[in-house]
């Protein structure tokens, strides 16, 4: 793998964000890879926006990435894609759970903005949504969303099954393994599909 990959992951605190790109982070290493990772926490540990910058190739020199350098941005909730959609390169991917948090700088008056997918369309990028939250709510445990999400991404990287496995294994503790491995499975599924209807 010559070219180095860029992937930002966005949402806000709680999602677990940070989560998500040490599982990225660990497949790329298990591959044989150079890795570097870099996040942003926002001013609060819950609420607060969080970013993640994940870069792996045969050579990496710099953790973050550069503005429409992206190659994939993962979003867990669909106001963040939009503050970070720009981030994209040309035919980059936004992977988006179709999910909405209220910013803890609003007041409890503010309404969550409507039609922030249709904004995203706007600037040239179709959006690959997830209903990861509610899969997740369905499966048992809504924090498992975010590894519905990697599972999703998985998708459209160049890791087999197995590296993803033994990551996944690495990093969860054995009573929420499983549960883990099911969600995972489930963004698997739902990528598959994304991307096969984005084909047709």
């Amino acid at each position: 793998m010559e070219k180095t990959t860029n992937i930002l992951i966005c949402g806000v605190g709680g999602q677990g964000v940070i989560l998500i790109s040490e599982i990225i982070a660990q497949v790329a290493v298990f591959a044989g890879l150079e890795v570097k990772q870099s996040e942003v926490h926002g001013v609060a540990q819950r609420g607060g926006a969080v970013v993640s910058h994940v870069r792996y190739g045969k050579k990496v020199y710099s953790p973050l990435i550069k503005t429409g350098e992206s190659d994939f941005v993962l979003a867990c909730e669909k106001l963040e894609a939009v503050r970070w959609a720009h981030h994209l390169r040309p035919e980059g991917k936004l992977i988006v759970d179709d999910n909405e948090i209220m910013p803890t700088v609003f007041d409890r008056k503010t309404k969550y903005p409507k039609g922030l997918l249709k904004l995203i369309e706007k600037r040239n990028v179709q959006p690959i949504v997830i209903d990861a939250t509610r899969q997740a709510i369905q499966l048992g445990n809504i924090r498992t969303a975010n590894t519905i999400l990697c599972g999703a991404l998985a998708t459209f990287l160049d890791f087999g099954d197995e590296v993803w496995d033994k990551a996944l294994r690495h990093r969860f503790p054995a009573k929420i393994l499983e549960i883990n491995l099911k969600a995972f499975s489930l963004g698997r599924k739902a990528g598959t599909e994304s991307s096969t209807t984005a084909t047709t």
